[in-house]
């Protein structure tokens, strides 16, 4: 019984090189790196106290940079405030 399939109905060895091959560099790269940095760095998580004492400040109606000594973009610690705000703190 055949399936209905001819050799031509294959994809040639070009498409796949196409498809594949961006996957596996930025796979390879992705491992480069991993491997390069394991066990050089600190703690990847953070300064998880202070980030929450600067989400705490902001829900109390500081303002960042003016009141609030932060070195990093306002973004994380607003969408957290806004998160902390409707969920309360935890």
């Amino acid at each position: 019984m055949t399936t209905g399939r001819t050799k031509s109905d294959s994809p040639s060895l070009a498409s796949l090189c196409r498809v594949w091959l961006p996957a596996a560099l930025i796979s390879a790269v992705g491992v480069l790196l991993c491997y390069s940095i394991w066990g050089k760095t600190g703690d990847i998580i953070g300064d998880f106290g202070n980030d929450r004492y600067i989400v705490w400040q902001v829900c109390q109606g500081k303002l960042l940079y003016r009141d609030i000594a932060c070195v990093y973009g306002p973004l994380s610690p607003t969408f957290n405030a806004l998160v902390m705000r409707i969920a309360g703190p935890r």
